[in-house]
């Protein structure tokens, strides 16, 4: 297994004479020395060396429900003397989510410890929930736990990290707690710790620092081109500012024409601008004290539409249910969104697919979107209508993708007239029954063993010889298949780097990374050719439908060792860079 020692962008700076001491500003990761779990119901007992650790309420013997806690520990002493907290994030890979009822928001909080502790063992002295510190200062949250299995939750600890620094502590202490504890409810948050069989999946602390935090900040990022027809385009972004009322400037070079907008709340903005494919935008940011952001460019990109093969427009549909099949030649690393819901898309074929998309009785609009790693590549939409009829037999399976080998779960159910007595499955549509069945008890399974997007056809015969169909399809891909893209997603990333195009780089990267990453490559900027050079061809570590891990080497005080990169794929399809 590939074991990461320390992050690639502290490895580069060190390379160059730029570590976090000489640096007064950056991205530093707090190095995790501790973390463990403490239970009410157990006050004696310590739990420190357990892969995972749990946060919230957990039923007791007693019938009660009791809070379980976890006390993490980061040794900070990396971040410069006399430096300020700009941002802190707290981060998280969950384990899953646990509780007694889906319909209740799970939330938690994060304190600061008001000092020391030991996380010891399960059988040597440690930590307990009766010899636990206290805490001290503002609290963190609360937080609402929405993510998956595997994904990370960020929870922003920038106050208690900052509190913790001005006091000159070394080493910071997080309790991660139940928000409500005196709830009778079934509640907890599980996440991987450092004994975790893999690692780089244990808690982190991610600290950008600056000389000062005082003045205003005010940078454009994440910017996308929206195509709505012809040259009407919508130039889409973000902005982070200490300041409010940020107003946002775009310029289309090539014309000279100017559009303006106000930032929301969060810093999202959209203007919408005429432009050609090749036109090159200007975007500048100016906040309520007219601090103003550097201007950031993007160049409109060419538009490839994607098409509708069915339904077409206008069509009148027997049904609330229907699947939406197109064609896209799309860029590589790609989404297709339909309606708000991500296509499964064939790359192989440019062929993508949407099942069981429901309709409303009358008219219904169908908008197909393409995303790639830089923005929207193409909008259509059509209109078909419905009479609102419910399907006599419909199938939808429980996962909508995986990866190879795929054991697939469908669902099936008939409308309360239908008179089934048998059903037959077609699970990869090449027109010959794969299964054949009397005993209709609403469950189905398949294996696939190789990449692509299959149509599964089910057709039902009632008692009086009729027949109905349903289809539903799945998404099945290979761990090779997704390393080759996270693979070329790395490689674009370094060509923009050494290329000096920071802003365009910034795009392959999350929302969150972007904001620790970006003073980090600016810090670099110019040195990137003599970075890359010293690193190998990436290797796969961990290559999964959501989340995915390469390892590249580079040679350290004449000893090889292995970083990772870390990747994340959106809900619109698109993989981007997460961790470096």
């Amino acid at each position: 297994m590939l074991k990461s020692t320390c992050s690639w962008l502290s490895v580069a700076l060190c390379a160059l004479g730029l570590g976090a001491n000489a640096a007064r500003a950056g991205v530093v990761n707090g190095t995790l020395t501790a973390d463990v779990y403490i239970k009410q119901e157990n006050p004696n007992n310590s739990y420190g060396i357990h892969p995972v650790a749990l946060a919230g309420l957990l039923p007791a013997k007693s019938g009660a429900h009791l809070p379980i806690r976890t006390l993490i520990k980061f040794d900070v002493g990396i971040l410069p003397d006399g430096v300020s907290i700009v941002s802190a994030t707290l981060r998280l890979n969950s384990e899953g989510i646990y509780d007694e009822s889906t319909e209740e928001d799970r939330e938690l909080v994060v304190s600061r410890l008001s000092s020391d502790f030991n996380e010891g063992n399960n059988t040597s002295a440690g930590v307990t929930w009766a010899t636990q510190p206290g805490v001290v200062g503002a609290q963190a949250g609360p937080f609402v736990v929405g993510v998956e299995a595997g994904e990370w939750l960020e929870l922003d600890v920038t106050q208690q990290v900052a509190d913790s620094t001005a006091a000159g502590d070394q080493f910071v202490g997080l309790r991660v707690a139940a928000a409500d504890e005196n709830e009778d409810l079934f509640k907890v948050f599980t996440f991987f710790t450092k004994e975790a069989a893999n690692p780089s999946l244990a808690p982190q602390l991610v600290i950008e620092y600056s000389d000062s935090a005082s003045p205003a900040t005010l940078a454009s990022h994440l910017l996308f081109v929206d195509h709505l027809g012809g040259t009407s385009r919508v130039i889409r972004g973000g902005v982070t500012s200490t300041e409010p009322l940020v107003s946002i400037q775009v310029t289309n070079n090539a014309t000279g024409q100017s559009a303006g907008a106000t930032a929301d709340d969060l810093g999202a903005f959209s203007v919408p601008i005429t432009a050609n494919v090749g036109d090159t935008i200007l975007v500048v940011a100016t906040d309520g004290s007219g601090n103003q952001s550097g201007t950031q460019s993007i160049v409109v990109p060419t538009v490839t539409t994607p098409s509708i093969f069915t339904p077409t427009n206008g069509a009148s549909l027997t049904s609330t249910e229907v699947m939406v099949v197109g064609f896209a030649s799309s860029p590589s690393n790609s989404g297709i969104m339909v309606n708000g819901k991500r296509a499964l898309f064939n790359p192989a074929t440019n062929i993508y697919v949407l099942p069981n998309l429901l309709l409303a009785t009358g008219a219904n609009d169908i908008e197909v979107s393409g995303v790639s790693q830089d923005g929207h590549f193409g909008t259509l939409q059509i209109t078909v209508n419905s009479n609102g009829a419910e399907p006599v037999v419909s199938v939808m399976p429980k996962a909508q993708s995986g990866t190879t080998p795929f054991d697939a779960e469908f669902e099936y159910k008939f409308a309360p007239t239908a008179n089934p007595v048998s059903i037959a499955v077609d699970f990869d549509n090449d027109g010959t029954d794969d299964f054949v069945t009397t005993t209709l008890d609403g469950m189905l399974s398949n294996t696939y063993s190789s990449d692509g997007v299959f149509v599964v056809r089910l057709t039902m015969t009632d008692d009086q010889g009729a027949t109905a169909e349903a289809l539903t399809a799945v998404e099945v891909f290979s761990p090779a298949t997704v390393t080759v893209v996270v693979s070329n997603l790395w490689s674009e990333l370094n060509t923009r780097l050494m290329a000096g195009d920071v802003s365009n780089a910034l795009r392959l990267l999350t929302p969150a990374a972007q904001r620790k990453y970006q003073p980090v490559f600016n810090t670099l900027l110019g040195s990137f050719p003599t970075i890359v050079a010293t690193y190998s061809a990436p290797q796969e570590h961990i290559a999964g439908g959501s989340y995915a891990e390469i390892g590249i080497t580079r040679s350290v005080d004449g000893q090889d060792r292995v970083f990772l990169i870390g990747f994340v794929k959106g809900e619109d399809g698109v993989w981007h860079i997460a961790t470096l």
